[in-house]
């Protein structure tokens, strides 16, 4: 299955972003954002592009319904989740197989 390559092996990091001293101004500025890292098996990717390549892998992989399953059961029991955020989180819990452990979530994945 292609999604194993970009399961999540372990803790996720912060990239904090870069701070720069001004020796005209005399301050400190911040250069560009700071994004989260995501390690898989296959290398550590940022957030954004683990997201992209799990998309891609769930389409291979023929996982599309469960994955909009999981993005509905998210969107009802993780209300503090923004829109934008619960894509990324339901395919979080997609790569770790956290909704096998979800008592009210049931998936019947077709043989064909």
């Amino acid at each position: 299955m292609a999604i194993e390559k970009y399961k999540q092996t372990g803790p996720n990091y912060y990239i904090q972003p870069k701070k720069k001293y001004s020796a005209e101004t005399k301050k400190w500025y911040v250069e560009g954002e700071g994004y989260t890292e995501i390690r898989t098996p296959s290398g550590n990717y940022p957030s954004k592009k683990w997201d992209e390549l799990m998309l891609a892998a769930v389409e291979e992989d023929g996982l599309k319904d469960l994955l909009e399953g999981i993005k509905e059961h998210v969107r009802t029991h993780c209300l503090w989740l923004k829109e934008k955020e619960v894509e990324h989180y339901a395919l979080s819990c997609l790569s770790n197989k956290s909704y096998e452990a979800w008592s009210d979530f049931s998936y019947q994945q077709s043989l064909f």
